[in-house]
């Protein structure tokens, strides 16, 4: 018997270990599920056509916004507004839905792996689910080097220090309701926090709603030839569209272990 209520202790305590290490939160890091942990690229996905050249944002509030409807396979500017799961050929402009029949992620086709695009399951637990979710995203204005105020939406990692400059966020009618300065978004930005500028939307080769809202991508596909996406117009958010509209792309990477988290800037 006494042998039994140790093998029993001893499984009790394996048990208790692998919760712990399941629940343990990296610094900079934003849960996608009850087990998961990812970090953010460090801007939103650009492509050039003319060298199919993909890269990162040199910025979080960099963005193309209406340069989008220049798109073309030929174009030697950037675009950042995609259609859905177009990794493998994204400057189509089509609006026939099975054009988009399956997703083909961005994520593979760069050249360091690992990255990919979030599920809707994934940005529902981010914004909904995860503890003090919903004082862990809010819209707002971030003031670039040159002086524009970007408006967008902030989302802080799951360990956020609230002291960091008494920083406040909420979703608001208003993006200039909370704007950070150049210097508080530096210093926001080491600690780990996300920002997602409104780019707007495109549909074929037209653009409208470029810095008054966001939409971005997810790799869910939803019924009658739509697919999730998440978005954001001030203080309201939504979440289904025609796979042909041009989205923003905010890919991310899983995390399972500190010495995958990427140093603070």
């Amino acid at each position: 018997m006494k042998h039994r209520l140790l093998l029993l202790s001893a499984v009790a305590m394996l048990v208790m270990t692998a919760c712990e290490k399941q629940m343990e939160v990296y610094p900079r890091c934003f849960s996608v599920s009850e087990t998961k942990q990812v970090i953010f690229a460090p801007g939103n996905l650009m492509y050039q056509p003319f060298s199919k050249t993909y890269r990162f944002a040199s910025e979080q509030t960099e963005m193309w916004g209406n340069n989008n409807n220049q798109i073309s396979p030929t174009y030697a500017g950037w675009i950042d507004l995609f259609g859905w799961g177009t990794g493998s050929n994204p400057t189509l402009t089509s609006q026939v839905g099975t054009d988009y029949a399956s997703f083909d992620d961005w994520g593979s086709h760069l050249t360091e792996s690992g990255w990919r695009t979030i599920t809707y399951e994934e940005w529902n637990y981010l914004l909904q689910k995860r503890p003090n979710a919903n004082k862990l995203y809010g819209t707002c204005s971030v003031t670039t080097a040159n002086g524009w105020s970007q408006p967008g939406m902030v989302i802080l990692p799951d360990r956020w220090d609230f002291s960091l400059d008494s920083i406040k966020v909420e979703m608001t009618n208003e993006y200039n309701r909370h704007v950070y300065s150049t210097e508080k978004w530096v210093r926001m930005e080491r600690a780990g926090a996300v920002f997602l500028p409104a780019c707007g939307n495109r549909m074929g080769t037209s653009v409208n709603g470029a810095n008054e809202y966001g939409r971005y991508w997810t790799s869910s596909p939803a019924p009658m030839g739509c697919a999730f996406f998440f978005g954001f117009v001030r203080g309201n958010q939504d979440d289904g569209t025609l796979r042909s509209n041009g989205r923003a792309v905010r890919l991310v990477k899983d995390i399972t272990s500190p010495s995958q988290v990427p140093a603070a800037k």
